[in-house]
């Protein structure tokens, strides 16, 4: 079997991500790094619409490239996970404003053609994930703090 060729800006992979396919081209770092930037600030943006009291996001961990696990023409491809953004204030506890944060980050991830919104919940803390057909990702986690985090789709090392 022979191994797809690498395109001028990206390359060409079979990949086991959602929505990828055997002729996807990959971005560049630089593409999935402002990608993932704009999308973190406007799901902030929404979600201190929704309730100002979580205050200013700040970065609780920093952003960086990780294996993504898949290799493109034998190279091992990245992902760029983001700073995780936490809010610097408690949300409201109530079912009701929780599920409208929730709401709030569904419709932002949705302008950003994010979809198939998964929640689980566990010990009182819920977790959103969203994925787009590139191989982004969002994740929201909403616990007695309210925290966002973007992770690219795959790109290849020293791509620009």
């Amino acid at each position: 079997m022979s191994t797809p060729p690498i395109r001028p800006g990206g390359a060409s992979m079979t990949s086991s991500r959602p929505g990828t396919g055997p002729h996807r081209t990959l971005p560049s770092r630089a593409e999935v790094t402002e990608r993932g930037a704009v999308l973190e600030r406007e799901v902030v943006a929404a979600l201190r619409a929704e309730q100002p009291e979580l205050g200013e996001f700040t970065a609780r961990r920093p952003a960086r490239d990780r294996n993504s696990g898949e290799e493109v023409a034998g190279i091992g491809t990245l992902v760029h996970v983001g700073e995780l953004l936490a809010g610097d204030g408690a949300p409201d506890p109530g079912r009701v404003a929780t599920r409208r944060l929730l709401s709030a980050a569904d419709a932002a991830a949705a302008r950003h053609g994010m979809t198939g919104l998964r929640t689980t919940v566990c010990e009182g803390v819920l977790q959103g994930r969203w994925s787009r057909a590139d191989g982004d990702e969002l994740e929201l986690v909403i616990g007695v703090r309210v925290a966002v985090r973007v992770i690219s789709a795959p790109f290849l090392p020293r791509s620009r």
